[in-house]
């Protein structure tokens, strides 16, 4: 329970999760009571339950890692854990890899936006060989002749 709040009906939870349960139902009602809360006055961080839960050992539900440690801590592992599955960030690009690998494939992911080398246009790795053969403004060519020159097009 990270952040816990108590509700003046005296029911305690997370914040996070009262607060996206709370935007549920109009008026916002306690799940175990049904009792009415204004949430603007009663999501308060509780600071007794705050004390005693940030410093609980938890550890990593990923699976692959063995990581533990305090609660307080467990936001910053998330979003480093190398075992945490991520999506791709290029768009059009749907592969769900483990963080770990991802550095690796952004190196070849098809969806990758890079630069034309020879006239600097920006587009998608998978388009790479039509842009050089049929769209490119600055593509070269070898001298038909053999001499190894490279001629603008």
């Amino acid at each position: 329970m990270q952040r816990p709040v108590t509700l003046k009906s005296g029911h305690s939870g997370c914040q996070e999760c009262w607060t996206k349960l709370l935007a549920l139902t109009t008026p916002p009602k306690c799940p175990q009571c049904q009792s009415v809360i204004n949430s603007d006055v009663e999501l308060k961080v509780s600071v007794a339950l705050n004390d005693m839960t940030r410093s609980l050992t938890t550890e990593c539900t990923n699976e692959g890692c063995d990581w533990k440690g305090p609660l307080e801590t467990a936001d910053v592992h998330s979003n480093r854990c190398e075992f945490m599955k991520v999506q791709c960030q290029n768009e059009g690009c749907k592969v769900e890899l483990l963080r770990r690998y991802s550095g690796t494939h952004q190196q070849h992911c098809p969806r990758q936006e890079i630069s034309c080398a020879d006239c600097g246009q920006v587009i998608a790795r998978e388009c790479l060989p039509h842009h050089l053969s049929v769209l490119c403004s600055h593509k070269s060519m070898s001298c038909p002749l053999g001499c190894e020159s490279i001629f603008p097009w």
